[in-house]
């Protein structure tokens, strides 16, 4: 009778009507080999887990540094940007008021005024800013440079301080040509 080979796999694949000891059925060997392949590492050691883990902090030290450079180039090109947006929309506003054909241009030191109807007054300051002030009304640019005022016949100059670079751009005065 077989009832007891139904529940062990290895003695279901006994052949009816054969006995254990007759069928070709691969035993599991016990002892000292049976126990070595059962310890047999699985896994990872704790010095591999810990050389990985140092291999991921130094990439990820890496790749943080490299970030951070990129983060920085990127904000100083946008500062760039927005101060050259902010010198040429300054000096697209000072060509109009010199240009007027009322204007008369006073420059002192770092202020440059604009007498006759409109009254405006322009003046720099160390932070790099340009301001306009019209009647109650002002508007700043930081512009990102030293700059200065310098009258030249009949020529607004609007000179750099800079260096590397020392440029000028030439305005005609109250609408001359």
């Amino acid at each position: 009778m077989n009832l007891g080979y139904a529940h062990d796999p290895l003695l279901a694949a006994v052949p009816k009507g054969r006995s254990l000891s007759d069928a070709n059925v691969e035993r599991r060997p016990f002892g000292t080999a049976a126990k070595k392949r059962a310890c047999k590492p699985r896994g990872f050691t704790i010095n591999e887990l810990l050389f990985c883990l140092i291999l991921l902090g130094i990439f990820a030290a890496a790749a943080q540094k490299l970030f951070f450079n990129c983060m920085l180039t990127l904000q100083h090109q946008q500062d760039q940007a927005n101060q050259t947006s902010a010198f040429d929309s300054a000096v697209r506003q000072l060509r109009s008021d010199v240009s007027q054909p009322t204007a008369l241009p006073i420059v002192q030191k770092d202020n440059l005024l604009l007498l006759g109807n409109s009254g405006v007054a322009w003046r720099r300051d160390d932070d790099h800013d340009l301001s306009r002030i019209a009647g109650s009304e002002s508007h700043q640019w930081n512009i990102g440079q030293n700059i200065h005022f310098k009258i030249d016949g009949s020529l607004l100059l609007l000179q750099s301080n800079a260096k590397d670079d020392p440029a000028a751009i030439a305005m005609a005065l109250g609408g001359a040509k």
